[in-house]
Formats: structure tokens, C-alpha cells, sequence
């Protein structure tokens, strides 16, 4: 069609940059490289929906390979081409010379559009390609997320996160945090591109709605969580997954330690004919393996679908500011929720005879969550971990915590596995003292791999 503007294909982020790259390799040499890979070589659609355990890092992770790709693109990329309409922020060389490519408003000047010369040695590619990109990560409140961070210990992240080349990167992830639906509702309504640039000397609010210069990849990380309290354990009953840990000063995977094992059980356990746990039919999101949480109350799907839907209005709205340059890409993780966890149509009756039109079996008829991100996003868009059966025959049951992931829907699908095992808790890292524990022992961080 005559007029149509084809928008440039953006740098594709790899299903393997859920789990640290560093460890995968790690495993490569240290392991049989037959029981260790180094992930998946598919890549996650442009939106993509993923319910299921993951790192806690993971959209880190997402975020600094897809800055990688995008600077290895760039880098390869024929130079001194046309400047996109795009504004050119946070270059690599952020001399001088860079900064004079830009008014105050971070756009290109006008007498400066054409060729760029030598003298600058910016490249710029005419698919669209520009430096300096950015992404944007969408988390609950500040200190559960750094609480949570601190708590899983990362290897990688321990080992690695503080190298140049990873802070620089991490220095073009923008935060919102968001401990209410309402206050995430608001973020995704007032997300917008900001048309002043804003000095590093005053730095934006961690809750500001503009952003300066958009984002290319958009991550929201465990949406349903804001929907969800801590659930309470039975006093009387021992902690499901403190039966094993890495002795205390152990630096490194632990053989015959795992803290997950019995809550894998559970989801084996307590499922019925139709898939659905017991625990997940009271509504109930329990995936993630560090944790048991539920819905509140009266929280229904609707509730959960206004958030889902808003977030992809946002990043279409943001997309389509500069319909010359590729698409935004949105990724949503809820490692809280599972295959299995389901929410109501309706909220549960005050008393019996409050609606008697409605059959009972009707007024409580819930609807899995993921069958309602299908219809949002598409099935081809969801993926799911779930706990594994596949072990090996010469690897005891509580020693590693097996998942499988499956990304879209019909023959061609493979399953991906996946490993959760722990390690030894770095030395600057806040020790945790939990109930049943002897005072001072190290609980041990955690490490993922690709099986």
C-alpha cells in the first residue's frame, strides 16, 4: 500500500537471557555439556507474556543483553548513514562531540540532520538502529525489590555486576517502582516522552512518568504480586524449604543442598483432573520458589485484566510517538503465579441470598490466568515454567529444582529446562536468620542454568 511506512525490526532478546549468560557458560566447562546448555537460540516475540518461577534478576538480565545486541548492532552497522528522527542520547562517547549533536530537548539539530561526518564518528544506522537505547523496568515498591535482590545473591551478578562494561549498561536501565495497582495504573496512564532533557545533575523521581528519551524494551515484573499478601504458614508445621542448605562459607554450587524441593512437590501433589491445584483454585499464586503468596480477597480477574490491558496500551502509545523507528518491545514476568492459578469473575457473595438469580456454580466459576493473557496477548506470546519430572537417574531428588519452559502453542514448541540450585551467600551480602536455624549459619544465594 502506497504511503504505508515500514517500520524497522528491532534487535531481537534471546529466550536465554532469563538466566545469567556467565553461569551458563560456567556450567558448559565444569559440567557434561550434555546435561548443561547455554539456552535456547529462539528469540521472545515483540510482546511477550511469561508465567512461571524465574530469577529474581531476570529482567536485568533481559535488559543488559538487549543493550548488548543493540551496541553490537550498532557497532556493526555501516557508519556515518542518516540520523533517525530518534533522539540520540547517553552515547558511549559522551564527550563534547556527542553532546553537540543535541539541542536542549535531545533532538537532533536541523542543520545537522544529513550526513554525519567523520569528526564525530557516531554510527547510525538507517534502519533505524541508534545509540545509546535504553530500557525500562516496571517493579512493586523499592525496598521489596532490593530486598528481594539481596536475598537471592546471584552469583553472577555477585561476580560480575559491578565490571565496567555491565555498570554502563546498567546505567541505561530506567526503574519505576509501583507497590500498588493503583499507583502501577497511574504510571502506565501518565507514561509519556519527556520534551526537555533533564541535567544528571538533578536526576529524574524513581516515580516520574516521563522519560528521557523513551525506552526500546519495556519489562514489568511480577504485576500480580501487587495483588498479593504473604500467605501464613501453620506454626505448628516445619518450614517446607529450610530442610537443606549450603554450609556456612561454601562459595559455589552446592551438591546434596536445595531449598526447593519440597515446594516442587506441591505442585505434583495437590493438582486434580483438570490441572488445578487446590491451593491455585482458592486463588492463590504460589509459582515462585522462595515464597507463598496469595490474592487478597476479593481480587478478580477483571481486576488483573485492567492491569494487563493498560500496560499494552501504554507501550503502544509510546510506540507509535516516532512511527519511523521499530517497534517497542514488552516482556511481563510473574514468576508468583503459575500454570494453574486462577482468579474469580466475581467477587465472593456477602450472604446467600445477595444475588439468587445466579447459580452458584456460575457466581464462583474462575478463569485461569493464563488463558486470559492468551486472549490479550495471543497464544504464541506465553510462556510457562512449570516443575519438571525429567531427572536424572544418578542425581538425587532434593539436590537441584527442575522447571520447564514452553514459549507459544503447537508442534514446533520445545521445551527448554531449566535449573534452580544454591550456592554460597557472598560475604558482603546481608545474612539471613530464619526460624530453624542455628544463629550465624549462611543460608547461601542461588544460582539458575539452562539444562
Amino acid at each position: 500500500m502506497a504511503g504505508t511506512i515500514v517500520r524497522p525490526t528491532p534487535t531481537r532478546i534471546p529466550i536465554s537471557a532469563l538466566l545469567p549468560p556467565a553461569s551458563n557458560q560456567q556450567e558448559i566447562q565444569d559440567h557434561d555439556p550434555a546435561t548443561y546448555a547455554a539456552g535456547p537460540s529462539r528469540y521472545f516475540p515483540t510482546t511477550s507474556y511469561v508465567i512461571g518461577p524465574t530469577p529474581r534478576t531476570s529482567a536485568i538480565h533481559l535488559s543488559l543483553e538487549y543493550l548488548s545486541r543493540a551496541d553490537r548492532r550498532l557497532h556493526d552497522a555501516p557508519p556515518f548513514t542518516n540520523i533517525p528522527r530518534r533522539q540520540i542520547d547517553d552515547l558511549e562517547d559522551d564527550g563534547e562531540e556527542g553532546r553537540s549533536l543535541s539541542d536542549g530537548r535531545g533532538k537532533v539539530r536541523a542543520a545537522e540532520r544529513g550526513t554525519i561526518t567523520n569528526r564525530h564518528r557516531i554510527p547510525i544506522s538507517s534502519e533505524g538502529l541508534r545509540a545509546g537505547e535504553r530500557v525500562l523496568i516496571i517493579s512493586g515498591s523499592r525496598g521489596d525489590t532490593i530486598d528481594k535482590l539481596v536475598e537471592e545473591d546471584e552469583d553472577w551478578l555477585r561476580s560480575y555486576g559491578g565490571h565496567f562494561e555491565a555498570l554502563q549498561r546498567l546505567r541505561r536501565i530506567d526503574m519505576r517502582y509501583c507497590p500498588t495497582p493503583a499507583h502501577l495504573k497511574l504510571l502506565l496512564a501518565l507514561l509519556s516522552e519527556s520534551t526537555e532533557r533533564i541535567p544528571p545533575s538533578r536526576p529524574t523521581s524513581q516515580a516520574h512518568p516521563q522519560l528521557v528519551p523513551l525506552p526500546s524494551v519495556v519489562i514489568l515484573h511480577d504485576l500480580a504480586g501487587s495483588f498479593m499478601i504473604d500467605e501464613e504458614g501453620d506454626e505448628n508445621e516445619p518450614p517446607q524449604d529450610h530442610a537443606r542448605r549450603p554450609p556456612k562459607g561454601h562459595d559455589g554450587p552446592c551438591d546434596g543442598y536445595d531449598a526447593v524441593g519440597a515446594e516442587s512437590e506441591a505442585f505434583s501433589e495437590g493438582a486434580d483432573q483438570t490441572g488445578q491445584s487446590e491451593q491455585d483454585s482458592k486463588g492463590e499464586g504460589t509459582a515462585s520458589p522462595t515464597s507463598r503468596r496469595k490474592f487478597r480477597e476479593g481480587i478478580c480477574l477483571s481486576d488483573y485484566m485492567d492491569v494487563l490491558s493498560a500496560a499494552k496500551a501504554a507501550v503502544d502509545h509510546l510506540s507509535s510517538l516516532h512511527p519511523s523507528d521499530p517497534p517497542l518491545q514488552v516482556l511481563i514476568l510473574e514468576p508468583n503465579l503459575s500454570s494453574s492459578s486462577s482468579l474469580p469473575i466475581l467477587p465472593p457473595l456477602v450472604s446467600e441470598n445477595e444475588d439468587p438469580k445466579m447459580s452458584r456454580t456460575n457466581r464462583e466459576r474462575r478463569i485461569k490466568i493464563v488463558e486470559a493473557a492468551d486472549w490479550i496477548f495471543g497464544r504464541f506470546a506465553v510462556g510457562v515454567i512449570e516443575p519438571s519430572s525429567n531427572v536424572r537417574e544418578d542425581e538425587p531428588l532434593d539436590d537441584v529444582s527442575r522447571y520447564t519452559f514452553l514459549l507459544g502453542d503447537g508442534e514446533e514448541v520445545e521445551p527448554y529446562g531449566m535449573i534452580r540450585r544454591p550456592c554460597g551467600r557472598a560475604s558482603t551480602a546481608k545474612k539471613a536468620f530464619e526460624d530453624g536455624f542455628v544463629e550465624g549459619e549462611d543460608r547461601g544465594g542461588w544460582q539458575w542454568v539452562w539444562a
